[in-house]
């Protein structure tokens, strides 16, 4: 919309409307609420040219969620959908950070890098809660998930183009279908092969819950070493 010059402002009224019939066409299941009300809470503030909190923005679509339907707190999906979101913001920019800034600079590694962060990070926040449920380990996410999730975008992509292809030019939407079509079969063949590396995942015994937790305070604890140190210092030595 931007390249065809459409006012700023029109175009986020029309990317609402989009997310919003995207929502529904795909059967407003968690993540995808969770996704369109965070992107029209993020949209509003740009309309309204307000600063966005994405910590702000989850916690308002958590609890708009669950005061429309509260046993969604105990759905592995719902818990999954939120515990990646909140992993990759913030642990995302901290794995960034490893990387020089020079790095940065060049545009493929650039994205290279922003893609292992989000995968890392995404793995790293995921791992016990997917261990607990699905008694699974898997050392293949991350590599999965640079490869995949860029794939999934075109494919996304190309999705659209045939919805838009078929209302403008029916007799091509066939064309659009079919090369819509290889492209998901493509990304299936991707991942059989990715799951057939040798080691690509392990089978757990049960692990208890309390594990789980000793996980998160630990990985809180660690990230945030440098914040309690700090803290401890000013309580005890001022």
């Amino acid at each position: 919309m931007k390249i065809i010059r459409i006012p700023r402002k029109a175009r986020y009224i029309f990317a609402i409307f989009l997310l919003v019939v995207y929502c529904i066409l795909t059967g407003s299941n968690t993540p995808v609420v969770r996704a369109t009300v965070m992107a029209v809470i993020f949209l509003c503030a740009c309309l309204s040219e307000r600063e966005v909190n994405i910590y702000n923005s989850l916690s308002f679509t958590t609890l708009l969620i669950l005061l429309v339907n509260p046993q969604q707190l105990f759905e592995i999906s719902f818990q999954l959908s939120f515990l990646s979101v909140i992993s990759i913001i913030w642990l995302s920019p901290k794995i960034k950070s490893i990387f020089p800034d020079k790095a940065d600079k060049i545009p493929l590694v650039r994205f290279l890098i922003i893609t292992f962060s989000a995968s890392s990070a995404a793995w790293i926040g995921l791992m016990p809660l997917i261990a607990y449920y699905f008694k699974t380990f898997t050392t293949i996410t991350v590599l999965a998930n640079m490869i995949v999730v860029p794939f999934s975008a075109v494919i996304t992509a190309s999705g659209f183009s045939f919805v838009l292809i078929g209302l403008l030019i029916p007799p091509l939407a066939a064309i659009f279908a079919v090369s819509n079509e290889i492209l998901i079969l493509i990304l299936f063949k991707i991942h059989s092969l990715l799951i057939g590396l040798p080691g690509a995942y392990f089978k757990l015994p049960e692990i208890p819950f309390a594990y789980i937790l000793l996980y998160y305070a630990v990985l809180i604890s660690v990230l945030n070493l440098p914040e309690i140190r700090a803290y401890a210092e000013r309580r005890f030595f001022s």
